[in-house]
């Protein structure tokens, strides 16, 4: 167990006649000694979006062990050359999927979309839907950061 107020007086009294390891005591690595005793877990991937104006299953995230919160959902829309609707479904009563949210994508908007801070204890889906065809299919970067 990192001491993390004992961490946070060393970082601001570093100038102090105690050893000072950057590698160690820095903001950073406190940062990183943080994410780490709480539990942020990152799961990337790439979704094979196919040429079909069909709505597909971009993302699955799976039902946790507990309450968890998905800290952020990522989505790299930079090879879709058409308009798309993202959708996010949440199985709030652990059967159906329900829509929670919609973003309504078109090429002129940034390339990266994400979605932050959603509490799950059930699984969730992100879908995918362009407006008109693709031409062919795109690989779709996703990425999520969980934490428990």
């Amino acid at each position: 167990m990192i001491d993390l107020i004992g961490e946070l007086r060393r970082i601001m009294n570093k100038d102090a006649n105690e050893t000072y390891d950057p590698a160690l005591h820095s903001l950073e690595a406190l940062a990183l000694a943080i994410a780490t005793h709480i539990g942020l877990v990152s799961v990337p991937g790439t979704h094979a979006h196919a040429d079909n104006i069909g709505e597909q299953i971009a993302i699955t995230i799976p039902a946790p062990a507990d309450v968890s919160v998905v800290e952020t959902i990522y989505l790299d829309l930079v090879n879709l050359t058409q308009n798309a609707d993202i959708r996010v479904y949440y199985q709030i009563d652990g059967a159906i999927y329900t829509v929670i949210e919609t973003f309504n994508w078109t090429t002129g908007m940034d390339d990266g979309v994400y979605f932050r801070n959603v509490g799950i204890s059930h699984p969730l889906q992100v879908t995918l839907q362009s407006t008109a065809l693709e031409g062919a299919a795109r690989d779709i970067p996703w990425e999520y950061i969980l934490r428990g």
